[in-house]
């Protein structure tokens, strides 16, 4: 670090603080590329991962890594998504959290839908097109 503000330092204009500034810069943006380039090799947009990055700072793809399922609280990010990209990074069938997610999916889902603000279980298990994603 000191290497690279020493650099900067010899270009005329730029003092030492601002060199520090521009390295601290340098170094955040690096590891947002990295997190980008994570969640574009995983499927996902421009536009997502400007939203999940906003979210979830710098950290996001390791927050996400250990608890997919929160993609959720991203806006336009619903649990299909979420749970493809759980699967991809090596989620099981039949993890609890999974589980209970695409359950509150499928009745939101099925609430949204139809205006329904009861939804019995069987209704719900027939009526959703993403039932198969549990199965």
């Amino acid at each position: 670090m000191a290497e690279s503000v020493d650099n900067l330092t010899c270009i005329p204009g730029i003092t030492e603080q601002r060199a520090l500034e521009l390295n601290i810069w340098a170094k955040r943006e690096s590891v947002i590329s990295s997190t980008k380039e994570w969640f574009y090799k995983n499927g996902l947009t421009h536009s997502k991962i400007a939203k999940i990055i906003n979210m979830f700072g710098d950290d996001a793809n390791k927050i996400i890594r250990k608890e997919p399922y929160r993609l959720m609280q991203v806006d336009g990010i619903g649990w299909i998504k979420a749970d493809e990209l759980s699967m991809k990074i090596g989620g099981k069938p039949n993890d609890p959290l999974r589980i209970r997610t695409g359950i509150l999916h499928i009745i939101e889902t099925t609430m949204q839908d139809g205006g329904h603000t009861c939804v019995d279980r069987k209704s719900t298990r027939l009526n959703s097109s993403h039932t198969n994603y549990l199965v």
